[in-house]
């Protein structure tokens, strides 16, 4: 038995309106099945954790890497339902703790906050954050650059922050010895973040301009230095 279905009076974009009835009509079905089919699919990951989101996204890409053509089973309706999901990103300790220590790339660092909260953006890294964030905080106090009270502070406000951390595994730590042998370095403390970034199919954000340097000159393309919204910006 079907489920009962409800009239809706909806406003959508003008944009919006021509792409669901392109994606009807290349699926031979209605505007409103296809609105139904994304309204669903969005609800649904609304549910699900970040953890959760991350997986999926993960198979489906081994999926469309291993049949090309699935896609085509599966309808746009489905794919354009992946891309109204929050992005996902890795962020270092310095784009946290710049919030707090000002300077230059203090700007940078703001406005970024800002974008990722607007897009919703699930923000992940692994464990050892936190003890990043807190020494570089007690690295800043100890030359004077910020006083006792405003890192006690600023350590309890990026402790709130909506980061979710992620435990290293056995297959985490090998990899992040991997990658810090691919830019040769002598610690593996920034390989942690890379594969944690790989592992997510996720972007890498770092406030280390050498680091953004060194991982786009092995050839990754997914790895950003925060100063480039500044610079963009002007």
């Amino acid at each position: 038995m079907s489920e009962r279905l409800y009239r809706a009076q909806i406003l959508i974009e003008q944009g919006q309106r021509k792409t669901l009835a392109q994606i009807a009509r290349e699926e031979g079905r209605s505007i409103s099945d296809v609105a139904r089919v994304l309204i669903r699919l969005g609800l649904e990951a609304r549910s699900e954790t970040p953890e959760m989101r991350w997986r999926k996204r993960a198979a489906a890409g081994r999926l469309t890497s291993t049949q090309p053509n699935c896609c085509d089973r599966f309808g746009r309706s489905a794919m354009l339902a992946s891309t109204l999901e929050p992005p996902i990103l890795v962020i270092d300790a310095g784009i946290a703790a710049f919030t707090v220590l000002g300077g230059s790339i203090n700007k940078a660092t703001e406005r970024a906050w800002a974008g990722w909260r607007k897009s919703h953006a699930e923000l992940f890294a692994p464990q050892l954050w936190r003890f990043e964030v807190t020494s570089m905080l007690r690295k800043a106090n100890a030359l004077g650059d910020i006083k006792t009270h405003e890192a006690q502070d600023g350590l309890a406000a990026i402790l709130a922050f909506n980061v979710t951390l992620v435990a290293p595994d056995d297959e985490l730590c090998r990899s992040a010895l991997r990658w810090a042998e691919r830019l040769k370095q002598s610690a593996a403390y920034d390989g942690f973040y890379l594969a944690l970034a790989s592992r997510l199919q996720a972007e890498f954000w770092t406030t280390d301009r050498r680091l953004a340097n060194a991982a786009r000159q092995s050839g990754v393309r997914w790895t950003h230095w925060i100063g480039e919204l500044e610079t963009k910006d002007g």
